[in-house]
């Protein structure tokens, strides 16, 4: 009788390991899955959160380009009505033609040139906040 409840209480200690070391086992695996899932929304969660604010800061940068544009559309159109006027005081036609392609090439010149810096600015600024970003989150 003694050595069958010895057997009987091993049996049950191997059982109750067994049962304890799978119940570990399916914890470890739950809390790797968790942490996985937990893992994958923050990136999801970060990569979300980048695209809003680039999607913001590209459309700020876009509306001081198109800014900047108008500035030097006025600007260069008022070049050209001087240089127009004066062509028109000079009393050619030819002279009056000419102002007014070379202030046309003026106006594209400089309107070229603003938006390039413009653009050149708002991506070296949106590459800056991205990199910002991308290493906070890191």
């Amino acid at each position: 009788r003694r050595k069958a409840e010895k057997e009987a209480e091993e049996w049950v200690q191997a059982k109750t390991a067994e049962a304890r070391g799978e119940a570990e086992a399916h914890a470890q695996r739950e809390l790797a899955h968790a942490v996985e899932r937990a893992r994958g929304e923050a990136e999801a969660e970060t990569e979300e959160r980048l695209r809003a604010e680039f999607a913001s800061v590209l459309s700020r940068v876009r509306a001081e380009a198109a800014h900047e544009l108008d500035a030097a559309t006025i600007a260069a159109t008022t070049k050209a009505t001087a240089a127009a006027t004066a062509a028109v005081h000079a009393d050619t036609e030819t002279q009056v033609r000419d102002a007014v392609e070379a202030a046309t090439r003026l106006l594209e010149a400089e309107a070229e040139a603003k938006l390039a810096a413009a653009v050149a600015a708002a991506r070296a600024e949106v590459e800056a906040e991205v990199a910002r970003k991308v290493e906070a989150a890191v």
